[in-house]
């Protein structure tokens, strides 16, 4: 008599419903360069880096999350950057002394992170406590900077995660990388904006919007150099279209356009130059309003 678990797995084989698949795991202990002393509070050590690699063959994913096994004796320390191998990126802590929060909890723990989780893991470190030597619980959190977007630009290949500790004294470590990819077709529910070369190094540069409303107009200022993006005074506010370009004026490269019926565009930019850091954000405005309704965070991208 076959066992409720077995049947479970069956039938659900058998509906060809798609199974997440996880790349990495537990990995050697390895200590995060503490951040340099100095009269420079945000003063970042060397980074350690840790890569995970997606086999060829394993197609398209609808949805990431990722894991981390991470130890540090104060939160707001600490940046972790994940890049996917075509070049998009996405932060998934931010230190305090980058605008995140300056909390001195504790990491000590496997940490999931996922688009969907109702709770920040910013918030999880005030909730936990605003003193130090109290650890953020083991368990799902909403990282700083969203995950499932990057499945647009393609999961094969090397994942590089970035870890590094901006402010001197207290140290930490990592354990345990991985990746969880669902197989299936990307998808979101939410107006995403990433950039990515899809082909990798060498590739031309592109722009992603995805999971806007049908026919929005999209809107992106890029800054050449890194932390230069426009990041102020349109944030939070319902601004219309025709406003943003009366008030404010960006210096080239600018890119707009229409969103498809779908609610997607993909801009390719074949002549960028590789090393080229520039910094961005998108806005979606509503076709019927001309209202704001959606601004990504400013972030700075690479070019490969």
């Amino acid at each position: 008599m076959l066992s409720k678990t077995l049947v479970l797995v069956l039938v659900l084989g058998t509906l060809g419903l798609a199974q997440p698949v996880t790349f990495g795991g537990p990995i050697t202990s390895a200590a995060i360069p503490d951040g340099v002393a100095g009269t420079v509070l945000c003063n970042p050590g060397t980074e350690l880096v840790r890569t995970v690699t997606v086999p060829a063959g394993f197609g398209t994913a609808s949805n990431i999350t990722v894991t981390l096994g991470l130890a540090h004796t104060w939160y707001g320390d600490v940046k972790v950057i994940l890049t996917s191998p075509t070049g998009a990126q996405t932060t998934l802590l931010a230190p305090g002394c980058e605008g995140s929060l300056d909390d001195p909890s504790d990491l000590n723990g496997l940490y999931v992170l996922a688009d969907t989780a109702t709770t920040l893991l910013d918030a999880a470190a005030v909730t936990a406590a605003d003193t130090a030597g109290v650890a953020i619980p083991a368990g799902t959190y909403r990282p700083d900077g969203p995950i499932a977007g990057l499945a647009f630009c393609g999961v094969e290949g090397t994942w590089t995660f970035r870890f590094r500790d901006f402010v001197n004294f207290d140290t930490g470590s990592v354990n345990h990388v991985a990746i969880t990819l669902t197989p299936g077709t990307p998808a979101t529910t939410v107006p995403i904006f990433i950039t990515c070369q899809p082909s990798g190094a060498g590739s031309p540069f592109t722009l992603i919007h995805a999971g806007g409303r049908p026919n929005a107009t999209y809107f992106n200022p890029a800054v050449a150099g890194a932390g230069n993006t426009p990041n102020g005074w349109f944030f939070g506010l319902n601004i219309g279209w025709s406003l943003l370009l009366a008030q404010a004026t960006f210096p080239p490269p600018v890119f707009t356009g229409t969103l498809s019926a779908a609610g997607f565009s993909q801009v390719a930019i074949p002549n960028a130059p590789a090393g080229l850091t520039l910094g961005l954000i998108g806005i979606h405005f509503d076709a019927a309003t001309g209202a704001a309704y959606f601004a990504s965070n400013a972030f700075d991208t690479t070019i490969l």
